[in-house]
């Protein structure tokens, strides 16, 4: 694989920004790349996953296991029905485990733990999910004794005690990640294979359905949904750390991301009756009729479409998985097949992303300019950095998301590859610096394409299959042989649900009857390449028989056991017609019933429908009307309440102002008065005394007082004058006062108020 470099991480659960010697596909403007602790992680559920025998009814969860050293994957493993997924890593590459990563989709048991550990791995991640030995069953959490909490503590002392780290990896996803999954997943060429040929499938329909049934069997396969059941599972297994509302909130968002991510990509390579993984060549084979070999090589597809998304190429993401099929069977979980190689397509490693182009035909005229010359394909890095040698003498084979291209076509025809799996939508093309013109001529290499099922290639299987075996139980094993192809054909029938598919079985089943019994026919003389010549009459056959014949002895046979044949196929004939009568009958039962069904359930619908329309027009006007009337009341009454408010506290302040001021003005009048009254007062006391004085004083005395009395007067006077408040109305220099006359010497007389 091209160049796996692995992070380095400072805490068990979350992950930080990667490091690598391999480009980086991280730059502005370029599309969402898949980290390779996340493909790991995805690849280790993906192999839990791995089409097998049933697994037994026991505690023990089946783990998938992938094994990395120096940044290249050398092991995709899953449990058996005898070993543990641990345990089958430990035997298949014993002391080079050394310095190894290893990536579970459940923490290992004590047995598989002490092993690896004990292999001297360098660091072991699983998912932060149910463990191996089950702990999700409520009994098992509140018994403090059971088999599954010993073996966790057993697994948390070896923890504890070796110098590997065995810690939880998960990274967020790419920003816009799983939208770029699910519109690439809806563009790959094995849906566009359906849209192209069937024109009633429906896309959309098809993959929203598809991805919801999936997420459903993941989310129960992989998740808890219960969050506190959760927290107690992994402060069992150790993980107390993320418990906490927030890392544990975190963790929780990181693995179901990861698990719609996984099931979007599954649904791109999608399990439908109608399209399968057949040869392009006219023989039949067993892995067109073969299930579990279907559910193979859709299984190893979904792992090179998970591949495509490590890719370094902004516009194309391509992935290649190489398995082999082995002459026995092994401990693995995988049976008989292992793990080769993989890649996806990228620049050469440990150059500078920035040095090469990036632009394809369609955005760079210039031919120089363009990427193609400098991207290495993703079976070239598969068949580079392959763990194992490819055996000539074992069944290779090659799983890539698009058709091989000119350059890596005579790559796989010479590196002993026997079967290529892809999609063919650009075969026969040329694409500007890129052509795909040697896959079609490619001869020596059997290449499985996605296509519908052709309509003989049940029957031509199992012609084929009678001639393999010639003896003399040739008549019963022709007749189990044809019994066999009819029941095959009738499940077809079945499988599609249709009524127009009845009178091609029916036809087929004739069609084959009718080259029974005709002598001329290559299946009625037992030999498709060489037809025998006409049979002799009955009188010369015992001439024939005793005569030494250069013919072939199955010949013989046949002319033998002619007259039984003949019988026989008469025979087979009834049984046939029978078998088509029942099938009409059966097909035209099935049709009532769905027609019956298809009734009901519309009825239904259209009831629900109409309840469901006319609660919502309800409730619609009954939350418009309240919501206004609630909007309208509010705003009146909260008018009402700011109006009086305001009114209030006008009122309260005008009032205050009022009586502040009335008292003011009264206080400030009523002191002046008296201050007034009191000058007045000492003024005409002090008048008097002088008055007095005057009287009994010398002429000397008297002029003298009479001039202080003017200066009194006069300071009397200027006193009036600053004070207007006291002179009466009549004139501005009136003074209430009694006049004072004043004699002055000299005959000249002073009036003084």
């Amino acid at each position: 694989m091209n160049q796996f470099q692995e992070p380095t991480h400072t805490a068990r659960a979350g992950g930080q920004k990667e490091t690598s010697t391999q480009t980086e596909c991280n730059a502005r403007g370029l599309s969402p790349r898949l980290s390779k602790v996340n493909l790991f992680t995805l690849l280790s559920l993906w192999m839990e996953l791995f089409p097998n025998n049933e697994q037994k009814t026991t505690q023990r969860r089946r783990n998938g296991l992938v094994v990395v050293h120096s940044s290249k994957i050398i092991g995709l493993h899953c449990s058996s029905m005898e070993l543990h997924a641990g345990q089958i890593a430990v035997v298949k590459h014993g002391s080079r485990m050394k310095d190894c990563d290893l990536y579970f989709s459940r923490k290992p048991c004590s047995t598989c733990l002490k092993m690896v550990l004990n292999a001297g791995v360098n660091r072991i991640s699983y998912w932060p999910g149910d463990p191996e030995i089950s702990l999700a069953e409520d009994k098992l959490l509140n018994d403090c004794c059971s088999d599954a909490k010993l073996d966790a503590k057993a697994v948390e002392r070896l923890k504890s005690n070796s110098r590997a780290r065995v810690c939880t990896l998960l990274q967020p996803l790419a920003y816009n990640m799983l939208q770029f999954v699910e519109e690439t997943s809806k563009k790959c060429e094995f849906l566009q294979s359906i849209v192209d040929l069937d024109p009633d499938f429906k896309l959309e329909d098809f993959f929203t359905k598809c991805r919801r049934n999936r997420l459903q069997e993941f989310e129960k396969l992989f998740l808890i949904p219960n969050s506190e059941a959760h927290k107690e599972i992994l402060k069992t297994v150790g993980l107390e750390n993320v418990c906490d509302d927030v890392h544990f909130t975190n963790l929780r968002h990181k693995m179901e991301d990861l698990v719609f991510l996984l099931a979007t990509i599954d649904c791109s390579v999608p399990k439908y009756e109608k399209f399968r993984f057949y040869c392009d060549s006219d023989r039949a084979c067993d892995e067109h009729t073969n299930n579990e070999f279907q559910d193979f090589a859709r299984h190893c597809m979904v792992q090179a479409r998970l591949l495509a998304y490590r890719t370094e190429d902004q516009k194309i993401g391509v992935g290649a998985v190489i398995w082999a099929e082995g002459k026995s069977s092994n401990c693995d979980g995988t049976g008989a097949r292992y793990f080769i190689g993989c890649g996806y397509n990228a620049y050469p490693m440990g150059s500078e992303y920035a040095d090469y182009p990036q632009m394809d035909e369609k955005q760079q005229k210039d031919r120089e300019a363009r990427k193609f010359r400098y991207i290495v394909h993703a079976e070239q890095n598969a068949l580079t950095f392959r763990c194992q040698d490819i055996k000539v003498d074992e069944k290779t084979m090659i799983f890539v998301t698009k058709c091989p291209c000119d350059e890596c076509v005579p790559l796989i025809n010479n590196a002993g590859i026997k079967q290529i799996y892809t999609g063919d939508l650009d075969a026969g093309k040329v694409k500007a610096d890129i052509s795909y013109q040697k896959f079609s001529g490619l001869q020596g290499v059997r290449k499985f394409t996605w296509q519908k099922a052709p309509i003989n290639n049940i029957l031509t299987s199992t012609n084929q299959a009678v001639h393999r075996k010639r003896g003399q139980n040739k008549c019963s094993t022709l007749q189990s042989t044809l019994s066999t192809g009819i029941m095959n054909t009738a499940g077809m029938c079945t499988m599609g649900s249709s009524t127009e598919s009845v009178p091609s079985v029916e036809s087929s089943a004739l069609g084959c009857i009718a080259n029974m019994e005709d002598p001329q026919s290559p299946l009625a003389k037992g030999d498709l390449k060489r037809p025998l010549k006409t049979p002799k009459p009955e009188s010369q056959s015992e001439e024939l028989l005793t005569s030494e014949i250069s013919e072939p002895a199955f010949k013989r046979r046949v002319v033998e056991q002619q007259f039984d044949l003949q019988s026989l196929v008469t025979s087979v004939h009834a049984v046939m017609n029978d078998m088509v009568d029942k099938m009409k009958t059966t097909m035209s039962r099935l049709n009532t019933s769905f027609f019956d069904i298809q009734n009901v359930l519309d009825q239904q619908l259209a009831v629900l429908q109409s309840s469901r329309e006319g609660a919502s027009s309800q409730t619609g006007s009954v939350v418009e009307s309240s919501f206004t009337q609630g909007l309208s009341n509010i705003g009146a009454s909260l008018q009402n309440s700011l109006t009086a408010a305001v009114s209030d506290v006008g009122c309260k302040v005008q009032e205050s102002l009022q009586v502040g001021f009335e008292n003011l003005g009264e206080k400030i009048q009523s002191t002046m008065r008296e201050g007034f009254a009191s000058l007045i007062t000492e003024h005409s006391s002090s008048h008097r005394n002088i008055c007095n004085r005057n009287e009994d004083a010398s002429p000397t005395e008297e002029l003298n007082n009479s001039s202080q009395e003017v200066r009194i007067h006069n300071v009397s006077q200027s006193l009036l004058l600053h004070h207007p408040s006291q002179l009466s109305p009549g004139s501005s220099h009136e003074s209430r006062t009694p006049s004072v006359v004043t004699q002055i010497p000299g005959g000249t007389k002073t009036e003084g108020r």
